[in-house]
């Protein structure tokens, strides 16, 4: 998984969940995104964390500009696809 890539969420992590007291909806963005293809915008590796993530731009699932929304998810809920 690289900067660049296109990548198609293929699943939601089990342990996503929506926090409602802080008003971050992580839960229902991430299960409207299955199926879809994202351009990787940035990998990192998050302090504390063993695995990198990848940064996906996903407003254009929800109407608006692609940069309104993002979700960080691992490369196991990834496959790379290629455009033509």
């Amino acid at each position: 998984m690289n900067s660049g890539e296109n990548v198609r969420l293929i699943g939601v992590p089990a342990d996503v969940h929506d926090d409602v007291d802080e008003g971050l909806p992580t839960r229902t963005l991430f299960e409207k995104c299955p199926g879809q293809v994202f351009r990787v915008e940035k990998v990192e590796l998050p302090e504390g964390l063993e695995i990198a993530l990848a940064c996906l731009r996903i407003g254009h699932v929800l109407g608006t500009e692609p940069y309104m929304h993002t979700i960080w998810v691992e490369a196991g809920y990834l496959e790379t696809v290629t455009r033509n």
